[in-house]
């Protein structure tokens, strides 16, 4: 594995880690206004701690989340409505997958990564037309 590639895992855990604390805070304003929607977002956190485990796997090593960026969203979903934020998640899971098309031949663990994350944009999708 290359410097650059170890580089964008290490990059990609932490990222995914975020998120599963970002889903879960999520979860967790949503659960008293909609428990399906909540329920969805903590099945999203699940995944994207399973991504986290496979880059952990892939690098050999495990880097510290941060819920800086949860707190923030989070206080985005009172300022901007679940509508507009569950949108705009989408299109970061959507356009997350990117990086990774091209390194799936020599690290097929990243197959379900790549399966995994247009699916949770369509189901932000989903959400963001339920709450709309």
């Amino acid at each position: 594995m290359t410097e650059e590639t170890k580089n964008i895992f290490m990059e990609a855990q932490k990222g995914e880690l975020d998120a599963v604390i970002m889903y879960n805070m999520l979860a967790d304003a949503m659960e008293s206004e909609n428990r399906e929607i909540a329920e969805n977002l903590r099945k999203i956190a699940k995944d994207e701690g399973k991504h986290a485990a496979i880059f952990k796997k892939l690098t050999g090593e495990a880097v510290v989340p941060d819920d800086a960026q949860a707190k923030y969203v989070c206080g985005l979903l009172h300022a901007v409505g679940a509508k507009t934020l569950f949108a705009n998640i989408a299109k970061g899971e959507y356009d997350s997958i990117e990086k990774f098309n091209g390194l799936q031949d020599e690290y097929p663990e990243l197959r379900v990564i790549v399966e995994d994350e247009p699916k949770h944009g369509d189901a932000l999708i989903k959400m963001s037309e339920i709450v709309g």
